[in-house]
């Protein structure tokens, strides 16, 4: 790697010493790493294409629920990742913010733009009976870790959950959400080392 510094108008190029990266197989490695597992949207676009940056974007255009000023916005920052353009709207509507610029286009095309989002995610979201082979796998290879993080917007890692659990006959994965003696809604709890022991299998009727 090469660093390029200006100093008095030379150029100084220095020549660092970078350590060798190493990708390594899971399959290596799995037996030491049980604590978290993280999930991105590679997850998903592993178990369906459509959930891809660019198949998203080219799915809001053809339903339209993105409109043409919208597409400016994504072309002008050569991009088709919902997550970037958003996450530029919400900078930009910050800075106005500060600097006391008035304003509302920037936060209703935010707006605009996070509906788009959830609405292309809901047509294009594959049906239960289709991943259903795939969850079985995902789910069995979830329960390696003692915590779970998705960050994704599809259901495809709860729906995983809830068959590993069908399948255990436990409750093995937890969402946090519990019934509160006495209440009727649901509350989160944050009791993380509950959550991460799983309860025993149910007793067969003798």
């Amino acid at each position: 790697m090469q660093v390029v510094a200006w100093n008095l108008g030379e150029t100084i190029i220095k020549r660092l010493k970078v350590n060798t990266i190493r990708i390594l197989q899971w399959k290596d490695i799995a037996n030491s790493h049980s604590d978290n597992l993280l999930l991105g949207n590679g997850a998903s676009i592993a178990i369906s294409s459509s959930f891809d940056y660019a198949s998203l974007y080219d799915a809001a255009s053809s339903l339209g629920f993105i409109d043409n000023q919208t597409k400016e916005l994504f072309d002008s920052f050569g991009i088709k990742d919902f997550e970037y353009v958003l996450r530029k709207l919400s900078d930009t509507n910050r800075v106005n913010q500060i600097l006391q610029i008035s304003e509302d286009r920037t936060a209703t095309a935010y707006d605009g733009l996070k509906n788009a989002l959830v609405q292309t995610v809901q047509r294009v979201h594959p049906e239960y009976a289709d991943v259903l082979p795939k969850l079985e796998a995902i789910s069995k290879f979830m329960t390696h870790f003692r915590t779970v993080v998705n960050l994704n917007y599809d259901l495809l890692v709860y729906w995983a959950m809830l068959r590993g659990n069908e399948l255990l006959k436990a409750l093995w994965f937890k969402d946090g959400f519990y019934h509160d003696e006495g209440e009727d809604a649901l509350t989160f709890h944050s009791d993380y080392e509950f959550m991460r022991t799983p309860a025993a299998p149910a007793k067969a009727d003798c």
